[in-house]
């Protein structure tokens, strides 16, 4: 009689598709409720909770429609899902900040970062499913998420996340341009085009939550033993943490400090003035209206400086927008620009503007240096998993000898009766020991088993995910456990000094 464990092989999962069909309106729904989270992120924090909670739903339906039974939804699941996602977009709205490039330059911009930065959390994209279907904490989430990833090939996992970063980011603004040429009934051809995003968006949801959701469920059923990465992981998402503490204060600070100022094109001949002149000292810039009515004294800032120097030229204004006046100030190639309304007053800047402004290079690649080590820290941590799961609950296990081969080659294991042999590359070695003598006692643990060879002196492949224990596997156990503790310690250093890093360059812009 087979066990519990053997009936419920991944190969009893559903497809996608039919697991999108046991529960179709419980699923449509979720989707609308996320959609109008997302419609609504702009209201104090309203869209948000809307978000979570539709994210949540829609996760307990996919685990219902998957075979699972949770107790109740689970809010926690939500918000982390929520977080993803704003992480993605984030991610993606600073890169066309950094950009500052034409509509399709902004286009290709936003894509490409939003799949980055899909590809490099693909270790966590499975905490949400680990909190909800195995009732985990975040914490216990997250490491169970980084242990399933590691089982996975990279491969395959970090393009599906990029796919699905991009299915579910590039609609969106997508869909807003629409809904604003709806308003102003002016470009029929970008309203059609927000109404195909928006039908796209809605089936990528769904389909995305589907996916990850079976991904999940394959991989937990293949690997149930534990890996003991919790203290491993420990240094690496307590610096994580504080590093993006560090980096909200710094951008909380660009957005909140009031700037006038930011670098234009420098094409195209100069302004004529009209109406006003500007005029700029080593710590003020003095707007003055040509009739007197009215002096404005603007603080320079760090961008100001870095652009024209510490002394300027005499800057020239413009008539613009709706009454309003432009001032722009040269000095050679290079130009500043600040915007007065009708009444004279100056406009602060926007926070794309506030935000392309103090991401200087030092910054956008401080950030990039902290992503590329979270990323390798994630799939470094999980690949050691691998190894931590065969030697702590090895399903398949041989005691045998291991002997070098004469001319160079692998390895070669035998079992204790013979009745295994098998061919063991360096990279299948568990901390190869240079001088060790051969023969010599050793272990070979496996996930699958291995077929024993009745040809003599014929030796059957190492399996993929095999690993050669030399010596006691309790001593493997430790070196591995302490080899992924140095993993996380350095990496978490690296990432916390690039994120502080980035977060002080910004404030210097301030």
């Amino acid at each position: 009689m087979s066990s519990p464990s053997e009936t419920s092989s991944h190969d009893a999962l559903p497809t996608i598709w039919g697991l999108l069909g046991r529960r179709p309106w419980q699923l449509l729904a979720a989707t609308a409720m996320i959609g109008a989270g997302v419609a609504a992120l702009p209201c104090c924090g309203i869209g948000a909770f809307v978000v979570a909670i539709g994210s949540a739903v829609l996760l307990e339906q996919l685990t219902l429609a998957a075979g699972g039974a949770p107790p109740r939804t689970r809010f926690t699941a939500g918000v982390i899902a929520f977080g993803l996602a704003m992480l993605l977009g984030l991610a993606a709205t600073l890169g066309v900040s950094v950009a500052d490039g034409d509509f399709w330059t902004s286009v290709g911009t936003y894509t490409l970062a939003g799949a980055l930065m899909g590809a490099a959390l693909a270790p966590i994209a499975f905490t949400p499913f680990a909190t909800i279907q195995s009732k985990l904490s975040v914490r216990e989430g997250l490491v169970r998420a980084i242990d399933l990833a590691g089982g996975d090939r990279l491969s395959r996992l970090a393009p599906l996340c990029a796919a699905i970063a991009v299915a579910l980011l590039v609609p969106v603004p997508v869909v807003a341009m629409g809904l604003g040429q709806l308003v102003l009934q002016s470009s029929p051809a970008i309203v059609v085009a927000g109404a195909v995003a928006f039908v796209v968006w809605m089936a990528a949801v769904p389909i995305s939550g589907a996916a990850l959701t079976l991904r999940y469920l394959r991989l937990e059923r293949r690997n149930d033993a534990p890996t003991q990465l919790a203290g491993a992981s420990t240094p690496l998402f307590g610096a994580t943490s504080i590093g993006l503490l560090a980096l909200a204060f710094a951008l909380g600070a660009a957005l909140l400090s009031p700037h006038y100022f930011q670098v234009v094109s420098s094409e195209g001949a100069r302004l004529e003035s009209y109406g006003v002149t500007a005029r700029a000292s080593r710590t003020r810039v003095t707007i003055r209206s040509a009739q007197g009515e009215r002096t404005l004294d603007l603080p320079r800032d760090a961008l100001v400086d870095r652009v024209l120097g510490t002394e300027w030229p005499e800057c020239s204004a413009s008539e613009g927008a709706d009454g309003g006046q432009i001032v722009q100030c040269d000095r050679g190639e290079r130009r500043v620009e600040a915007r007065l309304d009708a009444a004279g007053a100056p406009i602060p800047l926007g926070p794309g503007a506030r935000i392309r402004q103090a991401m200087t290079s030092t910054a956008s690649a401080a950030l990039f240096l902290a992503l590329l080590s979270l990323a390798i820290a994630l799939f470094r941590l999980g690949r050691l998993g691998v190894s931590l799961r065969l030697l702590f609950r090895p399903p398949f296990t041989l005691e045998g000898t291991v002997s070098s081969s004469e001319d160079g080659g692998p390895l070669r294991f035998e079992a204790t009766d013979g009745s295994h042999r098998v061919h063991v590359p360096d990279d299948r070695v568990s901390s190869p020991e240079p001088d060790r003598v051969y023969p010599s006692a050793a272990t070979l643990v496996s996930n699958c088993a291995i077929a024993s060879m009745t040809f003599r002196e014929a030796y059957a492949p190492c399996p993929p995910d095999a690993l050669l224990v030399l010596g006691s596997r309790e001593a493997a156990l430790g070196r591995h456990l302490a080899r992924a503790r140095r993993v996380g310690f350095r990496l978490a250093l690296i990432t916390l000094a690039s994120l502080v890093t980035a977060s002080v360059a910004i404030l210097l812009e301030i």
